[in-house]
């Protein structure tokens, strides 16, 4: 997936199934034309949690998620709907169950660095944009460093099929940040899933992240 004006820091975590609870992937991504701290922020791990969180503390930088579950960084091909995506990469034998029926919320936290160079010279705002898509089946509140940034609460049985863009650059601060997400299934007991992709527009020469596709759920 080559790219000329612009590299991409994709941040993804893909848990689609079309019948039975969620596995985690992992995932082995080729890089090219990255920065050493894009690469590592690519290795880096999503946290899960099936235990009920209070309040919202758990949402920013400083909660402690260390007894967490870990969810290994996949990527999803662009062009495909929610509904018939799939994910990059080969399935994990220790790969953790998240969610186990309907109702239970699964709560997902991804801590990430943003470098210094990505900040103008008066050092007042982050020059990039940082883009965020995002659907859950069928209900998620998404967090950007403790800030209620989107939720989706609709009951449209194929609202989760279409992707929620959003614009989260003046929530990031330079240095640590959180994404953090409440996704439930209300619906259907046997459908669920949350798919979760953030892209760092820069500029200056091209990258890609590229690996052989494997189907792994959807309809």
């Amino acid at each position: 997936m080559p790219f000329t004006t612009k590299s991409r820091l994709i941040l993804a975590l893909f848990a689609l199934l079309l019948i039975g609870p969620i596995v985690l992937d992992d995932v082995r991504a080729q890089y090219a034309d990255l920065t050493a701290e894009q690469i590592e922020a690519l290795k880096q791990a999503w946290h899960v949690t099936n235990a009920r969180q209070d309040g919202t503390s758990w949402t920013t930088s400083d909660f402690d998620d260390g007894d967490w579950s870990t969810a290994s960084l996949g990527a999803f091909q662009e062009g495909l709907s929610a509904a018939r995506n799939q994910v990059y990469g080969w399935p994990n034998a220790d790969a953790e169950w998240i969610w186990a029926r309907s109702g239970v919320t699964a709560y997902f936290r991804r801590e990430f660095g943003l470098p210094r160079s990505l900040v103008n010279d008066e050092d007042t705002e982050i020059q990039e944009h940082f883009i965020v898509r995002i659907t859950a089946n069928n209900n998620y509140q998404f967090y950007v460093n403790g800030v209620l940034v989107h939720q989706d609460s609709t009951e449209d049985g194929e609202d989760w099929m279409t992707y929620d863009q959003i614009d989260v650059t003046e929530y990031l601060d330079v240095g640590d940040n959180v994404f953090a997400i409440a996704a439930v299934n209300t619906d259907d007991p046997e459908n669920y899933g949350l798919l979760f992709d953030a892209e760092l527009v820069v500029t200056g020469s091209g990258g890609y992240i590229a690996a052989p596709p494997v189907r792994q759920g959807g309809c």
